[in-house]
């Protein structure tokens, strides 16, 4: 009953769980004087929007002030009139979401019949009201610049302070989420990086309702463009109604109006259009097969006019395509152990020495040099089985060689099938009075089959999404909002399990029983290892919110709270089949660090190969992770705040606020935690008895006795999050404002990839074997053909056993990372259509989570030189214990200056051009791996790989004019768009990487090894070509026992030089030429053909270290059908 009475008692507190806030609505706000100049209290102000028709009406306060408060985005007229004055009609002034209006009136003396009309058109371009630093899309560049996937999320980069997702490769876990499965070299953006900030800070709603899963903060609803009216862009400084996130995107969707609009649309790619890509063409292989459809329509309009409008939007994806790829893959020789003739490529398309391969076990006992193997062969009776097996059975030989490196490859089947869904109400109930909702479903199936026989991919996701919105004016002064909405969204990221058992079939017992094989990691070889991961993520979020705007006098206050209740599944049997990681150590002549060998082997190479260590069954290090249960948390988030905007004089305006947030600990019902006590060297369940998760008496752990003193979510969270907001404004001229701010905002999503992960990081929850050979010993402890072993899974971790056992804990403390930020700026409207700004942005983070081992080994040095590895440890009865830790921070610098205009003769245009700085401690595309190694977190750190250095894009769309001309040219000549983006910038700043040779065995981090930088990569001749994209010889491996000083960001990989075109014509349908049309669209996606190279290779082991091996998609044309009405 207990446990009844708790769930029961969890789930009705759920209900007042809320809305992630972000802001739907806008106002417009003014001052009523006479001619004088004295105010005018008592006017009669009326508002009308010039879309759907609907009214408001108020009257000046005592000090003139009139105010309209949450209002939909839109063009509105504003009347004013007074006994004894001329009525003034102030037309076209244009609000956007989230950007207050000011909008002064001055009325003169006359008769109320007599009129005054103004117009306000290009008012918005500048922002008096605020310091926010933010931007918008208009829609003519939401409905008409050229997108390859119609992917919303790529319009974000056209506002300042935004770095989309692929401006480099694989920049975060959110950029790769649903790119697992891609075709045709296309990038489909789940997020945006804003003001030098993780993707998984931005909060992405869709009219206010967030719709992001707790996965790396990734979106997986992907709006149709055809759905939405607007999209919005908070970069930085925002006030303190907005919250839940560093920065904010709010995509609005459109409405009805009281006439009918939509359109029906579908899009064509196919392979017959588009250019070879340059790799293809370099392997003498022609363009892969691919065909993609994308089509749907739109309709908009009223069911009674002024009282009842409707919107809905449908839209379909199809892709199929056969792409060919490529593997580099060892030769027969190679696979029969016989380096005798092997050359590892070198850089700059050369080849080196071939490397003498030595026998671990034949070696000088009093030296430990090695002995070479015979003919530099290995004989197969020297082979481990189980690597052998995995060769014989699962890698396949070469077929082909590309820059004389043995390749294999094949044309590989790709498919995605996606639908969309959106349905909008809007019910004007009285001039006082407005409700709307919209139900939104997405779905996305997306399957790619790989290359090699345990490859292949399964990359689905889907997000059912359902929101209402309520306004009620309460008076002249008064207005309250609230909304409500439920998200589900949903992501996986799988293997087949069509896969055989490759486990089982190659003799390496205790994996799960999930199909798939285990990972084999051999620097200079692709071994073609199943997907890793089984993820299968979705959460259940109800949200709630509710805002209440004041105005007295020159102060425009507002209030609000919000809560979000998230319940998150996640099932996650992913490591299940284990995975290995090889270097070259134990086929080389000396172990690491051992310097009489090293004197020794005198000038001879130090020779050996990864993939001799691989023939051996020489690991590094492994990892296996078994899971018994999903993981399953809930959280609640509660923020609330309180805003004023005064109106110090007409040309000086205050914004100040407070917020506070909280984020309650993840709460997992079964208890199935711990944490580390520090003092004892143990860990600390939340259970007495960690097997009663299992427990049916025990409602599987639910309603189980609980450890005193330990959380029972296993840590405690910060609750000091109050976060002060500062804004100032000061219009210098009517069309020049000068505004600056500062604030503290919290990121308390949790990435729960990570998360889950370390909550729940030990068994019985979740088994985590973790071994890390010695490799300064002579002998490996242990090889593959060792693992796994049995009888772990349902034993909490021991202490001194052999191997030692490894886990994962929470630590006992997490303070919510927190962005101290400020920025300045300058606006200047130059005419009524168009707009510069300059302004720059600062920001320092603290609390960034970070992965660390706790337990890892100090360096091999003085006292410690001769000491083995295990005895190095704080906890030497220990293994690995790994942890996310909120040690992590990080530095942005960036100036921006933009330019955008109101559309002026056809043509619309915005673009801006960002340089930035941005230093931080660790990767968040490497799990937030910097070092590792407690003792020292931050010696690696650097730029950024998430800030290029300079940022230039601009968008144009350009509609012909009308011209008077007769019927035979009135078709050529008339109603055509053109429409393009142009986007260029350095590129992302990445590390080098080398083998493990401190001497500390870097768990989980062996790919951020560092080694010695001894000059500019950057720099230097014959760099920046594929074959040599950067000075390798800049990078040397370390001295055994340092750590390397080479840092994050050294290397500067390929920027972008891209232009995306686009052509439309419009015909005309004769009675109906000035409301419906059809439209025929053209769109050049790289339209010159310009080869854009992606990331070079930068691990220093690598066959391909420097080498570019991919590059951005060669031109592809697009055509489409539009009947618009």
């Amino acid at each position: 009953m207990r446990c009844i009475m708790r769930n029961l008692t969890f789930s009705l507190l759920s209900i007042a769980a809320a809305l992630a806030q972000v802001e739907t609505t806008t106002s417009i706000t003014g001052t009523v004087n006479d001619q004088l100049g004295a105010a005018f209290p008592g006017a009669a102000v009326k508002l009308t929007n010039q879309n759907t028709g609907a009214t408001r009406e108020t009257t000046t306060n005592e000090v003139g002030v009139y105010s309209f408060r949450s209002i939909p985005a839109g063009k509105y007229t504003i009347v004013v009139s007074a006994p004894g004055f001329k009525s003034t009609t102030i037309t076209d002034r244009v609000v956007e979401t989230a950007q207050p209006a000011h909008l002064d009136i001055r009325l003169e003396v006359g008769a109320t019949t007599e009129q005054v009309t103004v117009s306000a058109a290009g008012a918005e371009l500048v922002n008096t009201a605020s310091a926010e630093i933010t931007g918008s899309v208009s829609p003519e560049l939401v409905q008409n610049i050229p997108l390859g996937r119609g992917n919303v999320f790529d319009l974000l980069q056209l506002t300042p302070g935004v770095i989309p997702q692929n401006a480099g490769q694989n920049l975060s876990f959110a950029a790769r989420s649903l790119n697992f499965v891609g075709t045709a070299d296309t990038f489909q953006a789940s997020g945006a990086f804003i003001g030098g900030n993780r993707d998984s800070g931005t909060n992405v709603s869709v009219d206010g309702s967030n719709i992001q899963i707790p996965v790396y903060g990734q979106a997986t609803q992907l709006q149709s463009r055809a759905s939405v009216q607007e999209v919005r862009v908070e970069a930085a400084n925002m006030s303190a109604e907005f919250g839940n996130g560093v920065a904010a995107v709010n995509m609005i969707t459109k409405s009805g109006s009281n006439d009918f609009h939509g359109e029906l649309f579908e899009y064509l790619r196919n392979s017959r259009l588009d250019a070879n890509s340059f790799f293809s063409n370099l392997a003498g292989r022609p363009l892969a097969p691919y065909s993609q459809n994308q089509f749907g329509g739109a309709i908009g309009g009223p069911v009674k006019r002024n009282k009842l409008l409707f919107f809905g939007n449908y839209e379909g994806f199809r892709v199929s395509q056969r792409s060919q790829s490529f593997a580099t893959v060892p030769d027969v020789n190679v696979r029969r152990g016989d380096f005798s003739q092997y050359l590892p490529p070198g850089p700059g398309g050369t080849f080196r020495p071939t490397p003498v391969i030595y026998d671990p076990y034949a070696f000088d006992a009093a030296t430990g040099l090695r002995t070479p193997f015979s003919g530099n062969r290995i004989p197969a009776s020297r082979f481990d089985r189980v690597t052998s097996a995995y060769l014989e059975k699962f890698v396949l030989p070469p077929n082909t060689v590309v820059d004389g490196i043995p390749r294999y490859t094949e044309v590989v089947r790709t498919t995605m099938d996606q639908n969309q869904y959106t349905f909008r109400t809007d019910w004007l109930r009285n001039s006082n009075s407005t409700v709307y909702g919209r139900f939104t479903r997405t779905k996305l199936r997306a399957f790619n089959d790989g290359l090699q026989p345990m490859q292949g991919t399964n990359n689905d996701s889907a997000s059912l999404n359902v929101m209402a919105h309520w306004t009620q004016v309460l008076s002249a002064s008064k207005v309250n909002d609230v909304g409500l909405s439920y998200t589900r969204p949903n992501w996986t990221f799988t293997r087949p399990l069509t896969l055989p058992d490759a486990a089982a079939e190659i003799g390496l017992p205790n994996t799960s029983s999930y199909t798939g094989g285990p990972t084999f990691s051999v620097p200079g070889f692709d071994l073609g290892a199943a997907t890793t991961y089984i993820f299968n993520a979705f959460s259940n979020n109800v949200q709630l919110k509710n805002d209440f705007s004041w105005v007295k006098g020159r102060h425009n206050f507002k209030f609000g709270f919000e809560g979000t209740n998230k319940r998150f599944i996640y099932y996650n049997p992913s490591g299940d089949k284990g995975s290995f990681s090889f270097s070259r150590f134990y086929s080389q002549a000396c172990p690491p660090g051992n310097r009489t060998c090293d004197a020794a082997r005198g000038s001879a190479d130090i020779g050996g190969l990864e993939f001799a260590d691989y023939l051996l069954g020489a690991f590094s290090s492994n990892l296996l992770i078994i899971r018994q249960i999903p993981y399953v948390g809930h959280q609640t988030y509660l923020g609330f705040y309180a805003q004023d905007s005064w109106r110090v004089t007409n040309r000086f305006t205050l914004n100040y606020g407070l917020r506070y947030e909280y984020w309650s600990p993840w709460s997992v019902p079964r208890n199935a935690v711990l944490t580390f006590d520090f003092a004892k060297g143990q860990p600390l369940f939340a259970l007495q008895n960690p097997n009663d998760f299992l427990d049916p008496g025990k409602c599987f752990g639910k309603c189980a006795p609980l450890t005193p003193g330990v959380p029972r979510q296993a840590y405690r969270i910060g609750t000091k999050n109050f976060a002060p907001r500062l804004g100032l404004t000061y219009s210098i001229t009517p069309s020049t404002v000068f505004r600056t701010g500062a604030g503290i905002y919290f990121d308390g999503n949790i990435n729960m990839n990570q998360f889950n992960d370390i909550q729940s990081g030990a068994a019985p929850f979740s088994l985590r074997h973790e071994v890390v050979n010695d490799t300064a010993r002579p002998l490996p402890a242990r090889l593959v053909r060792d693992e796994f072993p049995a009888g772990l899974l349902g034993v909490p971790p021991q202490p001194n056993t052999n191997p030692p056992s490894s886990f994962r804990f929470a630590m006992p403390y997490y303070p919510i990372p927190a962005v101290y930020q400020w920025s300045a700026s300058l606006q200047r409207r130059l005419n009524q259509f168009w707009m510069a700004e300059a302004f720059y942005v600062g920001s320092h983070t603290i609390h960034q989570f970070q992965f660390l081992d706790m337990n890892a080994a100090d360096l091999p040095q003085g006292a410690l030189a001769s000491v083995p590895l295990q005895q190095r440890r704080p906890y030497p009865q220990w293994g690995v214990l790994g942890t996310w830790a909120p040690i992590g921070w990080a530095k942005y610098h960036a100036g921006t200056a933009s330019i955008k205009n109101n559309q002026w003769r056809g043509l619309t245009v915005q673009g801006n051009f960002t340089w930035a700085k941005n230093i931080a401690t660790s990767n968040i595309n490497a799990s937030d791996h910097g070092n590792v190694n407690f003792r020292v977190p931050y010696i690696w750190a650097g730029p950024s790989n998430v800030t290029p250095a300079f940022w230039f894009i601009a968008a144009v769309n350009y509609q012909t004019p009308k011209l008077a001309v007769g019927r035979a040219l009135n078709l050529a000549v008339n109603d055509w768009v053109f429409s393009g983006t142009f986007t260029a910038a350095t590129g992302s700043p990445f590390y080098a990487t080398t083998q493990d040779l401190t001497g500390t065995g870097l768990s989980g981090a062996s790919s951020l090894a560092q080694p010695n930088r001894i000059c500019d990569a950057n720099k230097g001749p014959g760099i920046r070509d594929r074959l040599r994209w950067f000075n390798t010889s800049c990078f040397v491996d370390p001295p055994f026992g340092t750590w390397g000083n080479s840092t994050l960001g050294v290397i500067t990989q390929p920027g972008i030089n891209n232009w995306n075109l686009a052509t439309a014509k419009r015909f005309r349908m004769g009675r109906l030429a000035e409301t419906h049309a059809i439209e025929f669209r053209g769109d050049y996606l790289n339209a010159f053909n310009h080869t854009q190279w992606l990331a070079a290779d930068t691990g220093l082991r690598s066959v391909n270290f420097g080498r570019v091996a991919s590059a951005r998609p060669a031109r592809q044309i697009q055509f489409a059908l539009r009947y618009l009405f």
